[in-house]
């Protein structure tokens, strides 16, 4: 209730007047009275009149007076102080969360709101309240949205006041039962969808939400239950949509998309949400990282990899922090990674870290080194939105493929190496592998797995001395091996026919075998030092230009490279 209304009286005496109600309570009417989100901007004029109350004049002893979420903000007053009272005078009257711009004698514990902006003081009354033409006022009449909720002409969901709309008029009862939503741009909110007025009174969304790929920025802060940016689902259909920001909280079931769901099933897929969820309540919190509450839920394809923080906060879940335990309860989760970036306070399909108890299974990461090409073998079904693409066994998140703890996984390997390389196989740093040819079976154990190929160099002629140098006949560029960096060292060298300097080079000790990584790391060394490299080997060896690489050889008359030479040169 929202009243302007002017009090005006000549009277030097005590007037016992109030903003909304003058005098409450005869013999005829002994019932307690309530009064919420009501808001009192009108004035009191009676300059010699004192005994005031902003709401009410005054109470009789008999029924008590309940104010609860209000603001006593008068346009003016003029009034004498003597015996006046902020909201009531009387017996028997209790405030909750009331607020003044303007002192009445007695502030009766309430508190003051003068130096708030709009927005804070609009959410510590909370959603029933709003910011509507610069001012904080109590929620009344609904708001308009662009579209007709059809699933071919939805609500459309693309500025701050669009999902402010929508969140006042679910404020006001209005459920969207059916009716569809389309986020069309990112957008940062401060405030949440769904109330909870009182008792078991929820005011739920029950819509379908298609946040199409687009980011919800959410930064909240509450001392109520049940927070999200969608505080209260009931049937609520939320697809495709990215949610982050910070929710601050004192009390419990807190979750990064949905704060509570009601019995009728909550559908959530395709979502990502790395919220932070900052709680100071003690004790079991029941946070969750996209659901607080859940008593009938279905999640798909869907993350958290925001922060769950409050060292004070136990008893929370991955990714729904509560499922009640009632017979028509039912949570499934399919396709999902809990991935957070912190955790403090002290789980789902697959998770990096555990949360407490472990549920679903650890996953744990398949990298491929750097000449591996490396597929799932699996059926895939993407997700666009959370990044998760689920396979018949393992994940792929945000381009890494991820399998469970015990997890046979097929996979498809292959070989990326620039020409003259040649490899035998596949071994990898945990678990097994096993097969000869695609798809490759790898047993998941407790660790990462480093995928990596099994480098072959064919044995070469020759012991790498100065007397018998390693070489070996054209079938393909050749390394050539030196013991330039010490004893019991050679090193080899891969030429390719575009080029006419080594391109890269590996210590491979004192095997005539070695493993070249192809870092690289040499080859800008031998670019500034080509034509000294090539200068040596001709003043060493003579000799005449290979067919197949077009580098010099010897003048060993058998077609060899000369394969050994001393680096210092």
């Amino acid at each position: 209730m929202w009243t302007t209304a002017s009090k005006t009286l000549a009277p030097r005496s005590a007037c016992s007047s109030g903003g909304f109600i003058g005098e409450l309570g005869t013999s005829k009417d002994p019932d307690d009275t309530y009064i919420d989100n009501c808001f009192f901007d009108g004035r009191l004029e009676a300059t010699h009149s004192n005994s005031w109350g902003g709401f009410i004049g005054w109470v009789e002893d008999e029924p008590d007076a309940y104010i609860t979420n209000c603001l006593f903000s008068p346009a003016y007053v003029g009034v004498n102080d003597e015996g006046n009272k902020t909201f009531a005078r009387g017996d028997d009257i209790h405030l909750t969360n009331c607020y003044f711009k303007h002192l009445l004698t007695d502030a009766q514990g309430a508190t003051k709101a003068r130096d708030m902006d709009n927005e804070t003081l609009r959410m510590k009354l909370g959603e029933a309240w709003e910011v509507y033409a610069g001012r904080v006022l109590p929620i009344m009449t609904p708001r308009f949205l662009t579209g007709e909720g059809t699933e071919a002409s939805p609500y459309i969901i693309a500025t701050f006041d669009d999902w402010h709309r929508l969140a006042t008029n679910v404020a006001l009862g209005e459920s969207y039962n059916g009716k569809h939503f389309l986020m069309t741009r990112d957008i940062s909110v401060s405030r949440v969808v769904g109330t909870h007025p009182d008792g078991d009174t929820y005011n739920a969304f029950q819509g379908i939400f298609d946040g199409d790929g687009h980011t919800l920025t959410v930064n909240y802060t509450t001392n109520a239950e049940f927070c999200g940016p969608f505080c209260y689902t009931y049937g609520a259909t939320i697809k495709n949509l990215i949610t982050t920001g910070t929710i601050n909280t004192s009390q419990k079931h807190a979750g990064g998309v949905v704060g509570r769901n009601g019995t009728s099933l909550l559908k959530l897929s395709n979502v990502t949400s790395s919220m932070t969820i900052n709680s100071s309540f003690r004790g079991s919190a029941e946070h969750g990282g996209l659901v607080g509450y859940a008593i009938r839920a279905n999640i798909i394809g869907s993350a958290f990899t925001g922060s769950l923080l409050g060292e004070n906060s136990n008893g929370c879940g991955g990714l729904v922090g509560w499922k009640t335990n009632t017979d028509d309860s039912s949570v499934s989760i399919t396709d999902c990674l809990f991935a957070p970036s912190s955790v403090t306070v002290g789980t789902a399909n697959a998770y990096t870290q555990p949360l407490g108890t472990a549920q679903g299974k650890r996953a744990r990461s398949i990298i491929a080194e750097q000449y591996v090409t490396m597929q799932n073998a699996g059926t895939a079904t993407e997700y666009n939105v959370s990044g998760i693409t689920s396979y018949d066994v393992g994940i792929r998140y945000n381009d890494v493929l991820y399998a469970g703890v015990g997890d046979a996984v097929s996979l498809n390997l292959g070989y990326a190496f620039t020409e003259g390389i040649e490899a035998d196989g596949f071994s990898v740093s945990a678990g097994t592998l096993e097969g000869d040819v695609n798809p490759y079976t790898l047993t998941m154990h407790d660790k990462d797995v480093l995928v990596s190929a099994n480098i072959a160099v064919t044995p070469w002629e020759g012991d790498g001395t100065e007397a018998s140098p390693l070489r070996r006949q054209h079938r393909r560029c050749a390394p050539r091996w030196s013991n330039g960096h010490g004893a019991g060292h050679r090193r080899a060298e891969w030429l390719r026919p575009d080029r006419r300097h080594p391109v890269s080079d590996v210590q491979a000790g004192n095997s005539n075998q070695g493993r070249s990584a192809l870092s690289g790391e040499m080859d800008e060394w031998y670019r500034h030092q080509q034509s000294r490299i090539r200068r040596r080997i001709l003043q060493q060896h003579g000799g005449s230009a290979c067919s197949v690489c077009n580098q010099h050889t010897g003048d060993r008359g058998d077609g060899g490279h000369v394969l050994a030479r001393q680096r210092d040169g």
